[in-house]
């Protein structure tokens, strides 16, 4: 049974930048932390990128299932990241109101 090319293709202007930061993550671990975590960061990517090629979990079909049926839950769910994300960077809680936000 052949397996179609455009299941078995890569793209370079995505892997090529995944390896290479992965990579330098893994030496800069290895510099400061340990030999031990470099390779376990290394093995845990490389699982993981074995798991998204092929298309398993959350990554995969779940998540374009969600956004084709339910457009407005990704859009819900983008908003708490966002606002969770700038009330880390702000120190204060982030609301929807027209009011200004008071100084610091």
């Amino acid at each position: 049974m052949s397996v179609p090319a455009s299941v078995t293709r890569y793209e370079p202007g995505v892997v090529i930048p995944a390896l290479l930061g992965v990579t330098a993550l893994a030496i800069f671990i290895n510099h400061d932390v340990s030999n031990r975590q470099a390779l376990l960061l290394l093995i845990g990517s490389g699982l993981g990128f074995s798991l998204f090629h092929a298309a398993f979990g959350f990554a995969g079909g779940a998540l374009r299932f969600l956004f084709a049926t339910r457009p407005a839950v990704i859009g819900r769910v983008l908003g708490i990241v966002y606002r969770t994300l700038a009330t880390h960077r702000l120190g204060r809680p982030v609301t929807r109101s027209a009011a200004p936000a008071p100084a610091r």
